[in-house]
């Protein structure tokens, strides 16, 4: 028993382990728990602060909490200690006297700022829930306790008035309250900083199933051909900055408020000003007197969703009565009266869903958000977690990367556990995936630093000097060397080693490479890399040379171990002679998108190039004579990847229904198949029998044909378990083929010369 118990408790410390955290700032603020009591009424904290920190300043605060009033007209809050510290090895206990704090419940605000050398500024922060009683005393829990006690006595009301009233449920009970904003504030929302042609609009989610267990449902005959009520309004916040800016993609549901049971009408989404619409009918019913319309919004559409844990986020607005034909019921500018917080994070999380699904070229999916959490962290799931304190940091977004790396994979090869800014010598998995999740944040929110809360003055990831010579094995180099691909600034060391490699340098900005190529082309639908290493290797896979060639002193640069690529090199070897390989290549890679890569057996004859290609490319080498037929396949290949990405050329050659594949490159293929057959090894030789099998049941098709076949293939494959594509898993044969002197030539044929190890 106690043997099962170990091993249940370290399994579960394994889970806890693997889930991927924001970098820890050089010093952190603590409460002392040891040391608290709260008889006393002062707070004792503990700051620990990493060598090289060279000023800290601690500042504390408290709110207090108003029931009833709105957030942005709470008092603000009130400073009661505030003090500039000397760091030292054994940092003593600061002790805050609460003395003058009336009774009552705060939200208290313990923030650490400081710096630990030029352009590496830091913060922490904690915020608690306080209450301060009659007598003096402190308590002090967790905000996402407080947020999960509030929630439950909520609930617990509910069904107290719902005993009590069985048949009139009172749905707004469940909510919170939407509160108006004042002209002067309503006149001056700031507009988001997105481009126009990049804002994206979602469709809402499904109403949750408390709501629809306690409302009829109507949303399908709301609307007829009268549609005579016209219902809009405008949903806002208050940002931590104080700007206040429209609320993007919140689901909006209309109500009738009815005595029996409120009647549901439908949802709308709230666009990029904040604003929504809906029309419905008037029929209120027997013996009504017109609709009477209030409104409710939520956290939550197809492609994010953010609760509090413990329930989920949703305020209601006040009902306009007895609603007549031809009326526009305008609810004007509003915003949550309560919950302020929570519609920050919805903001960062839309903004990063935007920019992976416009700029990164993929689409995730649905990633949900918790908050307040216990911590700030993604979890195995993919759910971003966001503690009450981290509502005004990067570390969403950062958090968010790491989401998109488990949408992209099924998992995060990070082992987790704590990391920092400035460590060498790190898990390359570690360093991978939180250089990765750092650098999407960059990309996202391009000014070149890691802020850990607003008002700190954050780290430079390019500008910081690093005294680590293993780039692989230091996030930092990870997420300076992905921004040095993305961004438009050419940089170099001046001299200065610390801040990259000499004789190389950040010289792309005519041909920078960008997210999609990371996300899009390199990481979705295929299996995790273990380092930025394997990463890199893949992504110049997908680079015209014009990319790749300043890509790989970009790795260089930044002080990576890195090799010449081996990824696609038998199609390297076949374009060798060609002056303009590239529009070869770039339909090739058309063709394995569009028409492998949607069907499971496409996937597996893509796995099947990948880990033969420098065993392929060696034969090739040594049997020049099969390169020209190479060469015809690949074109013909990369032709019909031009052919089937254009709408037009696809629709002409379908018209004209030849041959997919014409005789003489039929010719080309039978003679490389015999290479590859015969004189291949052994998992060559399997795998070009399986290619062969599928070749000989397509070979013959005209393109009407191929279009059926196409649909009936991806039809059978949606029912397959999905198959991962896997770069760089070689065979046996292949990776003793990639150490043969001539084919090391010929990958690093063209490439920037390597540093000398």
């Amino acid at each position: 028993m106690r043997f099962a118990f170990r091993s249940f408790l370290l399994a579960l410390l394994g889970v806890c382990a693997a889930q991927a955290t924001p970098p820890t700032p050089p010093a952190t603020i603590h409460i002392d728990e040891r040391s608290l009591r709260a008889e006393s009424a002062v707070l004792v904290l503990r700051i620990d602060a990493r060598a090289g920190v060279r000023e800290i300043s601690v500042k504390v605060s408290v709110r207090a909490i108003e029931t009833g009033n709105p957030e942005f007209e709470r008092a603000a809050p009130r400073v009661v200690f505030e003090r500039q510290i000397t760091p030292s090895r054994k940092q003593p206990l600061i002790e805050v006297p609460l003395k003058g704090v009336e009774p009552g419940e705060y939200e208290l605000d313990l923030f650490l700022s400081g710096n630990a050398g030029p352009g590496n500024g830091f913060s922490d922060r904690d915020i608690r829930h306080l209450t301060v009683t009659k007598e003096g005393y402190l308590r002090i829990e967790g905000m996402d306790v407080y947020k999960q006690r509030q929630e439950s006595e909520r609930k617990k009301y509910f069904r107290s008035d719902l005993a009590a009233h069985p048949k009139s449920p009172r749905l707004r009970l469940l909510m919170g309250q939407t509160t108006p904003l004042p002209p002067q504030i309503a006149s001056r929302i700031k507009d988001s900083d997105v481009p126009e042609n990049r804002r994206q609009i979602v469709r809402p989610a499904a109403l949750e199933d408390d709501l629809r267990k306690y409302s009829i449902d109507h949303s399908q005959t709301s609307w007829t051909s009268v549609d005579p009520v016209t219902v809009r309004g405008r949903i806002t916040y208050l940002d931590f900055d104080g700007v206040w800016r429209a609320l993007v993609n919140v689901a909006v549901d209309i109500w009738d408020d009815d005595t029996f049971g409120d009647e549901y009408l439908g949802t709308t989404i709230t666009d990029w000003s904040g604003n929504w619409t809906m029309s419905v009918n008037d029929d209120d019913g027997f013996l009504a007197d017109g609709r009477d319309i209030y409104y409710s919004f939520r956290l939550a559409n197809s492609r994010l969703g953010v609760s509090k844990c413990s329930g989920e986020y949703r305020w209601s607005s006040a009902v306009h009565d007895d609603v007549s034909d031809g009326s526009v019921v305008d609810f004007g500018t509003e915003t949550a009266g309560s919950d302020a917080n929570s519609l920050i994070v919805w903001a960062a999380l839309n903004k990063a869903w935007n920019h992976v699904t416009t700029v990164g070229g993929q689409d995730p999916g649905l990633i949900n958000g918790c908050f307040p959490a216990a911590a700030t962290n993604t979890s195995r799931d993919g759910t971003v977690n966001v503690k009450a304190s981290d509502f005004d940091g990067d570390g969403i977004t950062h958090e968010y990367g790491h989401a998109l790396m488990f949408k992209a994979h099924g998992s995060d090869p990070s082992p987790g556990g704590a990391h920092s800014f400035g460590g060498c010598n790190q898990n390359q998995a570690l360093s991978w995936s939180e250089g990765w999740a750092t650098g999407f944040m960059l990309s996202v929110l391009p000014d070149n630093k890691y802020n850990w809360h607003f008002g700190d003055t954050g780290r430079e990831l390019e500008a910081n000097s690093n005294t680590c010579r293993t780039g692989e094995t230091t996030e930092d180099w990870v997420a300076a060397a992905l921004l040095d691909m993305m961004d438009s600034p050419n940089d170099s060391n001046g001299g200065n080693q610390n801040l990259g490699r000499d004789s190389y340098g950040d010289n792309n900005s005519a041909n920078r490479i960008a997210l999609a190529s990371m996300y899009r082309d390199t990481m979705w639908g295929n299996l995790p890399n273990n380092d930025v290493l394997q990463f890199w290797n893949a992504l110049s896979g997908e680079l015209p040379q014009a990319q790749r060639n300043p890509g790989q002193e970009v790795m260089y640069y930044n002080w990576m171990s890195v090799l010449a690529p081996d990824s696609c090199v038998a199609t390297k070897v076949s374009t060798a002679e060609l002056k303009e390989p590239e529009p070869v290549l770039t339909g090739l890679r058309r063709f394995r998108d569009l028409a492998l890569k949607p069907v499971p057996d496409g996937r597996n004859l893509i796995n099947a190039y990948y880990r033969n290609s420098p065993e392929m490319a060696l034969l090739l080498v040594k049997n020049p004579n099969y390169i020209g037929d190479s060469l015809r396949v690949l074109q013909h290949f990369g032709a019909l990847g031009d052919t089937i990405g254009s709408n037009q050329r696809y629709r002409a050659a379908v018209a004209q229904d030849v041959e997919v594949i014409p005789a003489e490159v039929q010719k080309s293929v039978d003679r490389l198949f015999e290479l590859f057959g015969t004189r291949g090894g052994r998992t060559l030789s399997a795998d070009t029998r399986g290619a062969m099998k599928a070749y000989e049941s397509m070979k013959s098709l005209h393109w009407v044909a191929l279009q059926d076949v196409a649909t009936a293939l991806k039809a059978e494959g949606a029912k397959r378990p999905f198959i991962y594509l896997e770069r760089g898993a070689f065979s046996p044969e292949s990776r003793k083929a990639l150490q043969d002197k001539a084919l090391r030539a010929v990958r690093s044929k063209g490439l920037p010369r390597p540093p000398k190890r």
